[in-house]
């Protein structure tokens, strides 16, 4: 992250605009006082005509070169790094600190925008319940070192393997989610089944431990009777359950779960 310089004072205004302002008041004032002598002083020398001016012009300078300048220079620097401090912020309270991918409040929250978008464009709208299989056993067996490496490779795999508009999240734990806007079941399971390939092809190295691992996947749409995407998780999360409950490293889809887990 960006470290950001203190400043020896807060501007309540550009110094720049200022300065100059005072600058150019007294400059008139001077002349206009100077004249005045000239007029009531015809013999005055001409030197007391130019000698106050050219003295705020000076003082103006160097103000402007040795003040004035590197405060704003330093002022933009240090605007410019808040700007990146508050952009690496936003993108922080976003994310899931260990994966970098979307983290449970925001992956709530993209999935609630594509429900109405969907719902105003009757449009499909899927949704991927994925979760590690047996990764409680290999916390207890390598550590919780092991399963953090798993779980950053795993999200690394989601984020290459799907499509730019898909939103992947970390739902909790093990667990992810993805939200799939514009697809259908068919093609939703689709994309399950290539993701589970894509992570069982995969090696883990931990500490001289190659790790494998594999994926359990619920699908659902938005279909059935659902009235909002609390629904849609539900009958995702049904689907997920039957996949581990025969199995593990299968794809599920709510094809199968809706009369054990209704919409309504």
């Amino acid at each position: 992250m960006s470290s950001v310089s203190t400043l020896p004072f807060s501007p309540s205004a550009p110094l720049k605009g200022i300065l100059l302002r005072v600058g150019v008041v007294v400059f008139l004032v001077e002349s206009l006082l100077l004249a005045a002598f000239v007029t009531f002083d015809p013999d005055g020398h001409i030197w007391h005509v130019l000698d106050a001016p050219l003295l705020t012009v000076a003082v103006a300078a160097v103000i402007h070169y040795w003040i004035t300048s590197p405060l704003d220079a330093r002022l933009a620097r240090a605007i410019g790094e808040l700007d990146d401090a508050r952009l690496i912020a936003e993108r922080l309270a976003r994310t899931d600190g260990l994966t970098g991918v979307l983290n449970r409040r925001e992956l709530l929250d993209r999935l609630k925008r594509e429900w109405l978008k969907a719902e105003r464009h009757d449009a499909p709208l899927s949704l991927l319940m994925i979760d590690i299989d047996f990764f409680k056993r290999i916390n207890d067996t390598y550590g919780h070192q092991a399963g953090d490496a798993v779980l950053v490779k795993v999200a690394h795999v989601l984020e290459s393997a799907c499509r730019n508009c898909d939103d992947i999240g970390r739902y909790g734990g093990e667990e992810f989610c993805i939200v799939l806007s514009s697809t259908t079941l068919c093609e939703a399971a689709a994309i399950a089944e290539r993701l589970i390939d894509e992570v069982a092809g995969i090696s883990i190295e931990h500490e001289g431990q190659t790790l494998a691992v594999t994926l359990s996947v619920g699908v659902a749409q938005n279909a059935g009777g659902m009235t909002g995407p609390g629904e849609l998780i539900k009958v995702a999360d049904c689907a997920l359950y039957r996949a581990k409950h025969l199995g593990r490293n299968r794809v599920e889809t709510m094809e199968h779960v809706l009369e054990l887990c209704p919409a309504q």
